[in-house]
């Protein structure tokens, strides 16, 4: 494999150095109010290689300013020695152009001195950018300005999807509505954007605890996707929710108080961690069991201890 990979860093170096770089010019028009012209040309060396490899790598070299022809009404062409800094186009990862950059150079030619053989023009005068390497400035903004409608009506569609959705009578806490849409057939398991199921989202809050609770009533999957390897709807209540939600969970007899998690902490251990005695109490009063590291170390005191709940390590001490 490294010798495939040194294989293809060679090829793409010697490519680099047989086709690097490959001279271009940038054209832009600047048009003038009595039909005459600017036509700015810079040229710079483009690095085909560059642009293949997925990284911000520079792809364009020894980039030259803008050199300056000024074409007249009856499109007699005047060469001029004056220059104008490139100030070329930004495009970022969605290749979306901003216009603005065309503007500063047209702008900057009535503040400069111009050669022998350009006609005294008016000044001061607008200069105002037509094309850009033969594309028309209005079909380009014409064409962002679409792109940027569509990406807005996305949005906004995504957000009144949002604003219907269960995640959002969640997150507002507004039961009622819960209450509606799952009468009317939501799907009580589905998803929101960040990939959690809805109880999920009702557990992260005491406060969303009434939503919790009718969610579980309602028959939500108490297993949903996107929980971590043995993490369970328990721990996540122990740790976050209403003493109301953790009874309820348990009383189901689905779950065991006691199953660990890869790092051997238990619905017990996440409650003490939280300093929510009121959920200590109750996974108590259900058969919870400390348990020890490999050092025989309580991990549920010591967690309780270090954040300082000085009430949990007492109650766990009389429990140990």
């Amino acid at each position: 494999m490294n010798n495939i990979r040194s294989l293809i860093f060679f090829s793409l170096l010697v490519f680099s150095q047989v086709a690097c770089c490959i001279p271009r010019e940038d054209v832009l028009e600047c048009g003038l109010p009595d039909g005459s012209k600017f036509i700015l040309k810079s040229k710079y060396d483009w690095d085909p290689v560059a642009a293949l490899i997925p990284a911000d790598v520079q792809t364009e070299k020894d980039r030259t300013p803008y050199l300056i022809w000024y074409v007249n009404k009856k499109g007699i062409v005047h060469k001029t020695t004056a220059y104008v800094d490139y100030i070329g186009p930004y495009s970022d990862l969605n290749d979306q152009i901003d216009l603005s950059p065309f503007y500063v150079p047209c702008a900057s030619l009535n503040k400069i001195s111009f050669g022998q053989g350009i006609p005294l023009l008016d000044t001061p005068f607008t200069a105002i950018p037509l094309r850009y390497n033969g594309k028309k400035i209005e079909d380009m903004g014409r064409a962002m300005a679409n792109k940027e409608g569509k990406a807005k009506q996305k949005s906004l569609a995504a957000s009144a999807e949002f604003a219907n959705s269960i995640q959002s009578s969640i997150y507002s806490g507004d039961l009622f509505r819960l209450e509606q849409q799952i009468k009317a057939g939501a799907d009580i398991n589905a998803p929101g954007n960040e990939g959690r199921a809805p109880l999920m989202l009702a557990l992260d809050k005491p406060e969303f605890a009434p939503c919790a609770l009718l969610l579980i009533k309602s028959g939500a999957n108490l297993h949903p996707k996107g929980l971590k390897p043995d993490v369970t709807i328990l721990m996540l209540a122990a740790g976050y929710s209403s003493p109301e939600v953790l009874k309820n969970l348990v009383d189901k007899q689905v779950f065991d108080v006691n199953q660990l998690n890869p790092n051997g902490e238990t619905a017990l251990t996440y409650a003490a961690a939280a300093g929510r005695l009121d959920n200590v109490i109750v996974l108590l009063e259900h058969g919870a069991m400390q348990v020890r590291n490999k050092q025989g170390v309580l991990i549920d005191i010591e967690n309780a201890r270090i954040q300082g709940y000085t009430d949990i390590v007492r109650l766990l001490e009389l429990h140990k």
